[in-house]
């Protein structure tokens, strides 16, 4: 049905601010496979200009062990967004835990 593809869809969704192009919902692969952390090892971003052309970037956030898991943030939701629309509610008690 139409919701469940919208939702296998949206929930791999990264939503991603930037001047040039405002507040745009993107699916990125393998990006997407990323899971949350109130305090991710990495963070993305917009790169307008690389040598073949613009792009999404993952950087580091801190030192990374080998083996340790590449977290990003999903963003700063309530517990019922990350519910409804990631399937899954954080435990952690960050930022998310505050709505």
């Amino acid at each position: 049905s139409f919701r469940r593809a919208y939702g296998l869809v949206s929930s791999r969704c990264l939503v991603l601010t930037t001047r040039a192009h405002g507040r745009r919902t993107l699916l990125v692969p393998l990006l997407d496979f990323a899971n949350h952390e109130a305090e991710p090892a990495a963070f993305f971003s917009f790169a307008a200009a690389t040598a073949s052309g613009p792009a999404i970037r993952l950087q580091a956030a801190r030192p990374l062990s080998a083996g340790e898991e590449v977290t990003i943030s999903y963003g700063g939701h309530s517990r019922e967004h990350f519910a409804l629309h990631y399937g899954f509610a954080p435990a952690d008690g960050g930022v998310e835990a505050a709505y």
